[in-house]
């Protein structure tokens, strides 16, 4: 009996941080993918955040790559990312996004 709530914590914990380590690679992805559009970089920013939403569908990035798509002038494209984050959060603002304060 013993052995077998060791072995159940130990699942517990091991299922504990791999959740945790993916949430953290997930938000490193996102705030990558912020800090190259603050730099300009669109394309990568696309690249970056398609496949993202394809695997977590957040409406901060949905948002974030609906603008990428607007900057590069594929506003049919931008339009469904603003469409998609709306469906996942009617209430979102551009204020999820995190955008670093200027300096």
């Amino acid at each position: 009996m013993r052995k077998t709530i060791i072995i159940i914590i130990s699942i517990m914990i091991f299922l504990f941080i791999s959740s945790n380590s993916m949430s953290m690679q997930k938000n490193q992805v996102y705030k990558h993918a912020v800090h190259l559009y603050m730099k300009g970089k669109f394309k990568q920013v696309e690249k970056i955040l398609k496949e993202y939403v394809d695997k977590n569908p957040d409406p901060a990035a949905y948002y974030l790559l609906g603008y990428a798509f607007y900057k590069q002038n594929k506003f049919k494209e931008a339009k469904e990312c603003f469409e998609n984050a709306y469906l996942i959060e009617p209430n979102f603002t551009m204020h999820y996004i995190n955008f670093p304060k200027k300096k």
